[in-house]
Formats: C-alpha cells, sequence, structure tokens
C-alpha cells in the first residue's frame, strides 16, 4: 500500500537502511528495495527486492531473500486508520499546530490521477473552513479567470470534470485575486528532482462562499505539489494559512514538511484511493497478504 512508502518512518524506514549496510560491503554492487505500484493490474504487482552482486549470483539470491524475510516480518505494520476527508477536515480544524497539510491520495496526481478531485474541497466548504488552500486542475475554470482579470468576480463550475471517480462538479463564486503563467523554479532538493516546472496558465480566486473562506488554486496543467513553489508563485504565502491540501501521497512531504506544522493523511477517493478491494483487480495476486 503506497500509504507506507514513506522511507523516513517503519517499515520501510529499517528495511532501506538495511538495504544501504548491505550496500556498503564488499562485493555488493546494489541494493534496491520497491515498494510496489499498487494500481498497476498486473501479476506481478506488489513489492520487490534486487540485489547484485559482483560475480556471485547465489550470495546475490541469499541477500535479496534474507531482505524479503525482513520484509515480510514487517507484514503485521501494514495496518492504517486513515481518516476520509469529512474526519481529516475536522481534524485540521481542530490542529494547533499550523498550517496543516492534507494529503489528497485518492487523487495523487504522481500516481496516475486527474488532478480535479472535489471529495477534500467539498468538506471545506460543508464545515465552513477558513484559511484553506486547495488547488484543482481545471483548464476551463483558468480560462474563465483570465477573461474576467484581477479582480473581476467569477461564477466557476469547479473539478469533478475527467470522470465520475474523484467528485462532483462544485458551483463556486468568488474573486480573481491572481493570474500567474504557471512557471516556478525549485532549487532545494525535493521528491522526483527537476528544477523548473510550469503548471500553465495559472489563476488563484479568493472563495467566500458557505460560511467558508479560501484560496482556490485553478491551473491548465497537471502538476505535481512537490514543490511548494506552486502555490507561492502565486503569491500564496503558506504562513499564514491554516490548511494546504496536497495532491499526494509521500511525494509531497519533503516540500511541505517545512513549512507546515502537521501532516494528515486523507483516504479520499479516486483513481489513486489507497484501499483497493481485491475485485478491483483481474491480473493481480490475490494472494497478496493485505486482500487476505
Amino acid at each position: 500500500n503506497i500509504y507506507f512508502h514513506n522511507t523516513s518512518v517503519a517499515p520501510m524506514q529499517p528495511l532501506m537502511q538495511a538495504a544501504i549496510e548491505l550496500e556498503s560491503q564488499a562485493g555488493i554492487l546494489g541494493c534496491s528495495i520497491a515498494g510496489g505500484y499498487q494500481y498497476a493490474d498486473v501479476p506481478y504487482m506488489g513489492p520487490a527486492i534486487v540485489v547484485i552482486a559482483d560475480g556471485d549470483e547465489e550470495r546475490a539470491q541469499r541477500e535479496a531473500e534474507r531482505l524479503g524475510e525482513q520484509m515480510w516480518a514487517s507484514r503485521d505494520q501494514l495496518k492504517h486508520s486513515v481518516p476520509d476527508p469529512a474526519e481529516a477536515v475536522r481534524l485540521a480544524l481542530a490542529s494547533e499546530e499550523t498550517p496543516v497539510c492534507l494529503l489528497d491520495m485518492g487523487d495523487n496526481i504522481g500516481g496516475g490521477s486527474s488532478g480535479d478531485s472535489t471529495f477534500v474541497l467539498e468538506q471545506l466548504l460543508a464545515q465552513g473552513a477558513d484559511g484553506w488552500v486547495v488547488s484543482v486542475w481545471d483548464i476551463e475554470s483558468a480560462q474563465a479567470c483570465f477573461a474576467a482579470g484581477v479582480g473581476g468576480q467569477v461564477q466557476l463550475r469547479v473539478g469533478g470534470k475527467t470522470d465520475d471517480m474523484h467528485g462532483p462538479t462544485l458551483e463556486i463564486a468568488g474573486r480573481v485575486r491572481t493570474l500567474h503563467d504557471g512557471s516556478y523554479e525549485e532549487r532545494e532538493r525535493r521528491h522526483g528532482g527537476g528544477r523548473y516546472f510550469n503548471q500553465g496558465p495559472t489563476a488563484v480566486v479568493q472563495v467566500e462562499q458557505a460560511g467558508s473562506k479560501g484560496l482556490l488554486l485553478l491551473n491548465s496543467e497537471r502538476s505535481c505539489p512537490n514543490s511548494i513553489h506552486q502555490i507561492t508563485c502565486a503569491g500564496i504565502q503558506p504562513e499564514h494559512q491554516r490548511i494546504l491540501v496536497a495532491k499526494g501521497a509521500v511525494a509531497p512531504r519533503a516540500a511541505y514538511e517545512p513549512v507546515c506544522g502537521r501532516l494528515i493523511e486523507v483516504a479520499s477517493g479516486g483513481a489513486t484511493a489507497i484501499d483497493r478491494p481485491a475485485d478491483d483487480y483481474q491480473l493481480a495476486r490475490k494472494s497478496l497478504y493485505e486482500w487476505r
């Protein structure tokens, strides 16, 4: 489960440390541990371990099996209790550590999701949250904001346009606060590397409706939230916000941990929902531990 791919904490951290220690040994050329891509319906979907030894196939096999046994021994740690969007927003509103980053795992852009899920945004509005920031890939709404210009009032139908998996299209009213070309630069080490990014023509809308106040960032190109400059380039200051929503699972952590008081994973719906029943798969092995 991608929820457990964070290599800074157990169960992955001890495995990664063991791999690093193995690579330091003479005769071992490399060791890689893959958590697996749970959204692939293929026979060998699941975690994998690769060990490369210098001319010693038997040793490579032995060490890979040893690490595999260590991974299997950690299986009881693969239980999670992740809040749904409604509960996650309640937790964020009650938190004294701000800003809170809500990791919208069901709309994990880096994992292949749409980027236009509205499940978390819907709850922020429903619960009257203040000081939130949500990014949504919505070319049509971004174009409407550019047509209105900075300061213009807009009535938008936002998100949920890719398919029926990512929530309803929401009626949003607000004022265009910022228009930007969508380019930004990241100079720190972040997930996936890269320095220059572009999310296409981008608009920020000041939303005040249903007792809720927040900032809606509308971009024209899907952009993984692996850099905090995705929002700062458009004039949003994270330290002045209460809730920042990042559409990802593990990748956004490096960008958001330095500026957030707390990160909360969200078991939201979508193409990259973290809980997928075995019945959703035709080719994957049904003997995988999580489905037993």
